[in-house]
């Protein structure tokens, strides 16, 4: 007798179940539509009532060990089984495989349609925001968000710039992120305690399309400003992210998001920006918001209610003109689709207030007030500065705190102004030469 031909294994066929029913094991929760077609969990009480009322036999038959009802639920569980459950930004509602993730997205985003038609108020409003100022960035705006919007109704995650508005107060920076939420499918979170360092959990970022960033108080100091740009290169950049919740396994999905930053533009908020340089400068598009005409009640006060309404009719005919913006073709980026942009005015501030532009007007005022040129090592400019007798001792003592920052400092200033800082050797020393 050949027990390898003589006694073949059976296979057990598993029954499906007679609705959509999911099993998600982390939570231990199973999921079933709603009347919205949402997915909801449910416990396995209710799960039993609702195999029940199909007609499953709860009771054991003689010779089994598992019930009609309850061999379906082991069925469920080891055949109808998730690694996610949830939303997830830009994805419809249903089961996707994501890197070989079995993927159970539970809500979908609202997804306002186009239509042909006027939008005269937005068109007033945006055009007093983006082009009243000396230079027009309307474009840029209408490229940006022909971009994101492509990627969330698309279900296709794609690198896309932060976009920074920078502005008086009460200029209609908060009231046009708004707006954008509103195109791209409705839902926001808020990554600011995840980007700042707060946190190391973001699970819940993971179910909105839009990321806002607003008037958020802020550590200034440069470490701080560094690690938030690394996590906006994170969010520009990536398409694939780590989602990790508090005491769950962390995964990696791809969600569809833009990250939007507004503030006001006085120093002190612009300080919340990391330093803008080589590395990020593709990443930002820094504008320069303008106060536009916004129709104002009786009273002259802004009738926030009425405005809102009358957005939301205009939102189809906005979102029509997005969706056929062409993107000119010097604007136009092939790891982005848009070039990264920062308005002059705004880089300029930035740059003095950073701490190589600090250090650059002491020089500026200390060394070179009485001659053209100044040359010598790191060391040397550092003593020159923080000398006793020196008239700025009290200024560098707060920016020059390690010769290696100071070196970097140099070394960021050299690439901003290649015709004003460069290096030479002499004598197995390396000199700064600086006019």
């Amino acid at each position: 007798m050949n027990e390898l031909t003589d006694n073949p294994v059976v296979t057990e066929c598993i029954q499906e179940p007679p609705f959509e029913v999911w099993y998600h094991s982390a939570s231990g929760k199973f999921l079933t539509k709603d009347s919205n077609q949402n997915y909801m969990p449910i416990g396995k009480d209710l799960l039993k009532s609702k195999l029940q009322r199909h007609g499953l036999n709860p009771r054991t038959q003689q010779g089994e060990y598992l019930s009609e009802r309850d061999t379906m639920i082991d069925n469920i569980i080891m055949a109808q089984n998730v690694d996610y459950a949830g939303q997830l930004s830009g994805y419809y509602a249903g089961l996707h495989t994501i890197n070989n993730t079995k993927i159970l997205v539970t809500k979908s985003p609202t997804i306002i349609k186009g239509e042909n038609k006027p939008f005269p108020s937005l068109a007033k409003i945006f055009d007093g925001l983006f082009n009243s100022g000396d230079i027009p960035q309307l474009h840029i705006v209408y490229g940006w968000l022909k971009l994101a919007r492509e990627s969330v109704v698309n279900s296709n995650p794609t690198p896309g710039q932060c976009l920074v508005l920078a502005g008086p107060k009460n200029c209609g920076k908060s009231f046009f992120q708004d707006i954008v939420t509103e195109l791209l499918g409705g839902r926001t979170g808020r990554p600011f305690s995840y980007m700042s360092g707060k946190t190391d959990f973001n699970s819940e970022l993971f179910g909105a399309e839009h990321l806002v960033i607003a008037d958020e108080n802020s550590n200034r100091d440069m470490n701080s400003r560094r690690l938030f740009g690394s996590r906006i290169k994170d969010y520009t950049v990536n398409t694939s992210m780590h989602c990790h919740g508090k005491f769950r396994e962390a995964l990696t999905l791809t969600p569809c998001q833009r990250l939007t930053i507004s503030l006001n533009d006085e120093d002190d908020n612009l300080l919340i920006l990391p330093p803008i340089d080589e590395s990020l400068s593709d990443k930002i598009i820094l504008l320069k918001i303008c106060v536009p005409e916004f129709p104002l009640d009786s009273s002259g006060v802004v009738n926030r209610q009425s405005l809102w309404e009358t957005i939301k009719d205009e939102l189809p005919g906005l979102i029509h003109h997005v969706e056929q913006f062409k993107i000119p073709a010097k604007l136009r980026d092939s790891r982005f689709g848009l070039t990264g942009f920062q308005h002059p005015i705004l880089m300029e501030a930035l740059e003095e207030l950073n701490p190589e532009g600090k250090l650059l007007a002491l020089i500026d005022h200390h060394l070179l007030d009485q001659k053209k040129t100044w040359e010598g090592t790191t060391t040397e400019l550092e003593s020159e500065l923080l000398d006793y007798y020196s008239d700025c001792r009290r200024r560098a003592e707060k920016i020059i705190k390690s010769t290696p920052e100071t070196r970097t400092y140099l070394m960021h200033l050299k690439k901003k102004h290649p015709n004003r800082i460069s290096t030479r050797e002499s004598n197995g020393k390396s000199l700064w030469v600086i006019r």
